[in-house]
This record gives structure tokens, C-alpha cells and sequence, in this order.
């Protein structure tokens, strides 16, 4: 599964932690790969390995690089899901971009509900179409009370698949993530169940 958008700020990254540790809790054998630069991912997963907590889900996580991404995923062929996290620099890895999405099974496009996150999320998913793709959006850090809210889902709808689950913008989703933990992990978090709905989302979607 490929985590992308061409922008910064869409949660790819909180999204592929949410998703990695849900399937793994459901029993799914994870690897988590970040092709971040920036390497977040794979610095939260270092922080779960060292957090001491017991009974945390396991999970695998490899960084790579935008050039050998697509050749280290070819090569992880004993896991039950792959979650690739990618960086928001399209245009620059244009040739490994479509590398991934090649190899991808399904697309999740993370987005606001600002106009400029639906000005670079909404043509993405276009070419998600142009290349036959399974994919959908995911509504992120959103405030479900808002006219914005509402606004951008009902365009959002227009232009492809969205996952029913938002994650909405709450200090709790995101909090756990310095001691590598994800709103998942913890029981009676706030947004636990949306995070999950995610979850549930993308299971049934690729038949997992």
C-alpha cells in the first residue's frame, strides 16, 4: 500500500503508523517503509523499539531511498502488508514515483479540508486514475463541526473513493508519537475508534 501526496502536512506519515500497528494488532505481519528523506517514520519506529512497553504490536521498519524503494520492496516477500511512506517531492522523483505506484495494490491519499491541500490531492488522485489504480482519500486533522469540513468532503466525493473514518484533529492522535506509539496503541485514546475505522477502511478494501 502506497501512503502519498504530492504536499507536506497531509498526515502520510501519522496515517501509515495508524494503519501499520491496527494491522498488526489484527494479526498481519507489517513493514513499514519509509522513502522519506526526512525519515520520520522510521525515527518513530526506532523510538517504539526502545520504548520498553510491553505487548506492543511488532512491526517492521525499513528507511530507503526513492531509488532503491521499489527493488527493496520487490524483495520483502514475507510480509502480509507493505506500507510505504513517501515524501511530498513529486516532481524530483518523478521516474520512482511511478515505480511505486506500479507496484502498489492500493493508494491512500491523505488530505485537509483546506482549498491548498485539495489543490494538490485532488489532481493526484487523477493520476492514480491515469494509471488504473485502486484508491482513496482520507480526510485528516479535521473539524467535523466546520463549513470547510463539509465543503471539501462533498468535493472530495466527486473526484474519487473517500474513506467514511476522518481522523480529526485531536491533540491524542498525535500525542503517543514521541514515544513511538499511535493513537491505536492505546485503549481508551480520544479518536482511537476513528483511527481505526481507517483501519477497518483499508482492510475491507484490499482484502486483507
Amino acid at each position: 500500500m502506497l501512503v502519498s501526496g504530492p504536499k507536506g502536512g497531509l498526515g502520510k506519515t501519522g496515517c501509515s503508523r495508524i494503519i501499520g500497528v491496527a494491522a498488526s494488532m489484527a494479526g498481519l505481519k507489517v513493514l513499514l517503509v519509509d522513502a522519506d528523506a526526512q525519515g520520520s517514520l522510521a525515527a518513530w519506529h526506532e523510538l517504539r523499539e526502545a520504548s520498553g512497553y510491553e505487548s506492543l504490536a511488532p512491526i517492521d521498519c525499513v528507511a530507503v531511498d526513492m531509488d532503491n524503494a521499489a527493488e527493496t520492496i520487490t524483495k520483502a516477500t514475507d510480509y502480509d502488508l507493505i506500507i510505504i511512506d513517501t515524501p511530498n517531492a513529486v516532481q524530483a522523483y518523478r521516474d520512482q514515483f511511478v515505480a511505486l505506484i506500479g507496484l502498489a495494490d492500493f493508494v491512500l491519499i491523505p488530505t485537509g479540508a483546506t482549498f491548498d491541500d485539495r489543490r494538490s490531492t485532488i489532481p493526484w488522485m487523477g493520476v492514480m486514475k491515469h494509471h488504473g489504480k485502486e484508491a482513496a482519500f482520507v480526510m485528516n486533522r479535521v473539524k467535523r463541526s466546520t463549513v470547510a469540513f463539509r465543503e471539501a468532503k462533498k468535493l472530495l466525493l466527486k473526484e474519487g473513493r473517500l474513506c467514511p473514518a476522518e481522523i480529526p484533529d485531536l491533540e491524542n492522535i498525535h500525542n503517543f508519537a514521541d514515544q513511538g506509539l499511535s493513537a491505536v496503541d492505546i485503549d481508551n485514546a480520544s479518536g482511537r475508534d476513528d483511527c481505526m475505522g481507517l483501519w477497518h477502511f483499508i482492510r475491507n478494501e484490499m482484502r486483507l
